[in-house]
């Protein structure tokens, strides 16, 4: 998939959002400094948000989902990692395996993105997805241990671009998986982390190369 420049591909979702409204255009200036602010605190997540993206909506197009539906989640999983914003840059940025308060400080991402996002009313689905899309198929997931249907099917499918794009890109504790061997390692996980039908749609579309 194209490694689209942040700037300008945000600029290019973030209008479909925008409206005639002075209120609603500030909101989406706000939610792209918001987004530029989380990436330049983690460099290893550059342009992470925009791949994400692009993961999410090729298996929501696949799934053949309503246009309002894949722009809600196109939007959420640009916004997923805002919550970074509230991490620690000691943790966040650690170049090696997180201890148990760590990894607990890390968990909150996803609350605290939602509390970040939480004034701008008008994205309640979109802050419902990034909430939920740490969420486990076996309810083992953080932060409501939400299992099966119970979780938002936006949220489904964000766990599985974001578990993807960050297996096949380079962090400061080891370098990227080939695309081949990050499909190997989230098979291990189908059914228990992933919804299975979900990831297998999703290995399918990798898999003939879009």
């Amino acid at each position: 998939m194209r490694d689209w420049a942040t700037g300008r591909k945000l600029k290019k979702i973030y209008k479909k959002f925008s409206t005639t409204k002075p209120t609603q255009k500030a909101y989406i200036e706000c939610i792209h400094a918001l987004v530029n602010l989380a990436e330049a605190k983690d460099p290893y997540t550059k342009r992470h948000s925009i791949k994400v993206s692009n993961y999410a909506v090729l298996l929501a197009k696949k799934l053949k989902l309503p246009k309002e539906e894949i722009e809600t989640i196109k939007l959420a999983a640009i916004l997923h990692d805002v919550g970074k914003l509230g991490i620690k840059g000691k943790v966040l940025l650690k170049g090696g395996s997180l201890n148990r308060p760590e990894y607990e400080h890390v968990k909150k991402h996803s609350e605290m993105g939602v509390e970040i996002i939480k004034p701008f009313r008008f994205f309640n689905e979109v802050i419902l997805i990034i909430r939920h899309h740490h969420e486990k198929y076996d309810g083992s997931g953080y932060p409501d241990g939400l299992n099966g249907k119970n979780i938002p099917l936006g949220s489904r499918i964000l766990a599985i671009a974001d578990c993807y794009d960050a297996l096949t890109s380079r962090r400061a504790y080891r370098k990227a998986y080939s695309s081949q061997q990050a499909m190997n390692i989230m098979k291990k996980e189908n059914g228990s982390k992933f919804d299975s039908q979900l990831l297998d749609i999703f290995m399918s579309c990798i898999s003939s190369g879009k």
